[in-house]
């Protein structure tokens, strides 16, 4: 990679970092907007995962994060991007389809087991409690 890319990349990033700061001022100034803006802006980590890979998007999310949280007058929008969504895009493509489902797999099997033993023991206690003589 030769020092035009390297600035390339850092001039797109940093417009990038830009306009996801604008949009969480959107959310920020209207409060219908909020946690809509802060998911539209973690949609432009998507856009740099895809073009550049590895470092840049989280650059990109701790810029706008690290900004949204010192400029904006509301800031619901700028910790729920910091948060929950905006590295969320990153850390899905780190993990990719096949492990995301199996993640998801064992912690379904795994609450599945919890709610039938908390139904067992609802149920023991329901026909303790209905053998009582009163």
């Amino acid at each position: 990679m030769n020092n035009r890319d390297k600035t390339r990349r850092m001039a797109v990033s940093s417009v990038l970092s830009a306009l996801g700061v604008v949009m969480l001022y959107l959310g920020s100034m209207v409060e219908v907007l909020d946690i809509s803006m802060a998911v539209i802006a973690s949609l432009i980590c998507v856009f740099a995962v895809i073009e550049y890979g590895k470092g840049y998007p989280w650059l990109i999310f701790s810029v706008t994060a690290i900004l949204s949280l010192l400029l904006l007058p509301n800031k619901t929008p700028a910790v729920m991007y910091a948060a929950f969504f905006g590295f969320y895009p990153i850390i899905k493509e780190k993990l990719g389809r096949e492990n995301m489902l199996s993640a998801l797999s064992i912690f379904y099997k795994g609450g599945k087991r919890i709610s039938n033993r908390c139904f067992l023991q609802r149920r023991h206690q329901f026909l303790n409690f209905a053998s009582c003589d009163f």
